[in-house]
């Protein structure tokens, strides 16, 4: 008796190269501050799908720190969130003292760009 092919679906759900499961889902409105050695540098709101963080001026979101990476970190929407990833820069990002390669963002969030560049996340509804 044969049997015919099985496919097997080998990505998993944390694998986020694949299409979010609920694409549809829009995140909560949100905006970003960004702080350079405890001064407020920008406020932003976040109204694109996929948002760019780093030392150039291209970038969506600008820092003018030289410990930043001229392309930091993205924040995306995915599944009805905002998720800051960061894009291999030399700092990375760090979250509660840990390093992170990605972070579903609640309010109130805070994320080290480097040591004097913090990243804060708001709800604004």
């Amino acid at each position: 008796m044969t049997y015919p092919e099985m496919k097997i679906d080998k990505t998993s759900s944390h694998d986020t190269k694949t299409q979010p499961p609920y694409p549809d889902l829009k995140p909560p409105s949100g905006r970003i501050v960004i702080v350079v050695d405890g001064n407020v540098v920008s406020q932003l709101l976040l109204n694109k799908p996929v948002m760019t963080i780093g030392r150039l001026s291209s970038n969506d979101i600008s820092v003018p720190s030289q410990r930043v990476s001229r392309l930091h970190a993205k924040i995306l929407a995915n599944n009805g969130a905002w998720v800051i990833e960061d894009a291999d820069s030399l700092n990375g990002l760090v979250y509660e003292g840990q390093r992170i390669d990605r972070l579903i963002l609640k309010s109130g969030d805070r994320v080290l760009l480097s040591p004097h560049v913090e990243l804060h996340y708001q709800t604004t509804r």
